[in-house]
């Protein structure tokens, strides 16, 4: 990172003022504008893969959300699945309080028994 940081102020310094003997580079150098466009192409071809792979993160990241935002999509549906059921059953077709958090148990257990399973 030092290196990177050294390359970009010699070439704020090249560009501002030429070959200088203020500069580090071009002090006692010969040739020293062909190995920095060298180290700028380094460090272009550097931060581009490092930014690829933070994209191919991101893209993970993302794939990881859409399956959440499903899974608790479909989390919800048989929850109202199973309290429609449960009215249903009943003369009136009323939802206690009760019945939601039977049915909110039900599916922790269930849940439970899943990420056993899984391990």
């Amino acid at each position: 990172m030092e290196k990177d940081n050294e390359i970009i102020k010699a070439l704020e310094c090249c560009l501002a003022q030429g070959i200088t003997s203020e500069c580090e580079r071009c002090r006692d150098k010969i040739g020293c504008r062909d190995t920095l466009l060298r180290d700028a192409l380094d460090l272009i071809k550097r931060q581009k893969a490092e930014i690829e792979r933070l994209r191919k993160a991101n893209e993970s990241f993302s794939c990881m959300g859409k399956m959440y935002s499903e899974i608790k999509s479909e989390g919800r549906k048989e929850f109202a699945e199973r309290v429609k059921k449960r009215a249903a059953s009943r003369t009136y077709a009323q939802i206690w309080e009760s019945d939601l958090d039977e049915v909110l148990a039900e599916m922790e257990e269930r849940k439970g028994k899943n990420d056993i399973d899984r391990k």
